[in-house]
């Protein structure tokens, strides 16, 4: 009896620690996902935040949507109705996130990301964004 409580302990160890080292972990959270980063980062998001270079473009890009999809395009949509389309990759870890457009490659650090929120940097802090899914 008390190996059988014993090995379920180890087990039940095991799998805790499987869980929480096979995810990525995030400034802001969450420390514990069931989702994987790549489902998490897959949606069409809109700005509820936007920091760029000193100016709160919030009202700007409150419109826009930015679409992460399974096969690693990305297409920024205005209200306009005009779009870039371009590439996104996970980095460092999957801690990171870079989105390419052409030759031009920004890399962001995921500060949060969940179902329902991507908070998204760029490491010198000129670019801030916090996303919610656009629907």
């Amino acid at each position: 009896m008390l190996e059988k409580r014993i090995v379920m302990w180890i087990c039940l160890t095991g799998i805790l620690m499987l869980m929480v080292g096979c995810n990525a972990r995030y400034a802001d959270g969450p420390d514990i996902s069931f989702f994987p980063v790549k489902e998490r980062v897959v949606n069409t998001w809109r700005w509820a935040y936007a920091y760029e270079d000193g100016s709160n473009l919030t009202g700007i890009l409150s419109d826009s949507t930015i679409t992460f999809t399974e096969t690693d395009t990305v297409k920024i949509c205005g209200s306009d109705g005009g779009c870039r389309i371009g590439r996104w990759n996970l980095i460092n870890k999957k801690k990171g996130l870079q989105i390419i457009f052409g030759q031009e490659a920004t890399a962001y650090t995921i500060n949060r990301l969940t179902l329902k929120e991507m908070w998204l940097a760029t490491s010198d802090t000129l670019i801030s964004w916090e996303l919610v899914p656009a629907e």
